[in-house]
């Protein structure tokens, strides 16, 4: 328990530290690779880690309050679904599309070929990122009377970098990826 604790309290002093970081940051900017190191750093650290955290804060609250909240078991029970679905995600995304989009900047690809191959993965991972952000807003609504100030909290400090996360995805990388493949 006192490693969870420990990584939790890391991992929001990483958070509050990067945020003023990026501010300043021109991610516009940014080479393509560099740009998706950055997204899968996040990935790893922002939404890996807070999905791990409210994974156990929700098991907590559904386990010590079972019989006076059952909301917290549907609740457990949802974002058990939603996190499954959102690790396979961001496994295709660190796997197949920035490695694809690395290589698009090092023209080691055909152009040709791969514009069309991004157009299809940058549709097929919006779409994905539609269904994450409505899923969550759904887990957001389960857990906002029946559930402990801590727990709320902590799902809109997730849904926050949620939000970054597929800005930055659907509304720089991929446009400048598709971009680069018409060139």
């Amino acid at each position: 328990m006192k490693r969870c604790k420990t990584r939790d309290a890391q991992f929001g002093a990483l958070r509050a530290g990067r945020a003023r970081s990026e501010a300043m940051m021109a991610i516009e900017l940014m080479p393509l690779a560099e740009l998706c190191e950055r997204l899968e750093y996040r990935q790893r650290l922002f939404l890996g880690h807070g999905l791990a955290r409210l994974g156990r804060l929700i098991r907590s609250a559904a386990k010590n309050n079972d019989r006076n909240r059952p909301q917290l078991v549907k609740l457990q029970k949802a974002f058990a679904a939603f996190r499954e679905k959102f690790t396979a995600h961001m496994r295709e995304e660190a796997n197949v599309a920035f490695p694809f989009i690395r290589q698009l900047e090092s023209n080691a690809v055909r152009k040709t070929h791969a514009r069309i191959s991004l157009q299809t993965c940058t549709a097929h991972l919006e779409k994905q990122h539609f269904e994450a952000d409505e899923t969550f807003a759904e887990l957001r609504a389960l857990a906002e009377n029946d559930c402990l100030p801590e727990l709320r909290k902590d799902l809109l400090r997730f849904e926050q970098s949620l939000h970054e996360q597929i800005y930055e995805e659907n509304q720089v990388l991929f446009p400048r990826a598709l971009a680069v493949s018409r060139a």
